[in-house]
């Protein structure tokens, strides 16, 4: 009897752990995917600032002081 009440309780423990994953997995799905350059473009026309927030510039970025390049 105690052996089977031992079983519940780990059958209920790994059910609340398996939807605890999953609810964290879909929360993380539901937000908006971030922007990412291609080419030297990055493309914002979408992008609502106020409301997505910043953008992460991840990769690899050359920055030049006082010099204006042209394509």
């Amino acid at each position: 009897m105690k052996k089977l009440h031992h079983r519940k309780l780990f059958l209920l423990l790994v059910i609340f752990v398996l939807l605890l994953t999953a609810g964290f997995t879909l929360s993380d799905q539901s937000e908006k995917e971030m922007p990412q350059g291609k080419a030297g473009l990055l493309d914002l026309e979408k992008w609502d600032f106020q409301k997505d927030g910043s953008v992460k510039l991840d990769g690899y970025w050359e920055f030049y002081s006082n010099i204006l390049l042209t394509p």
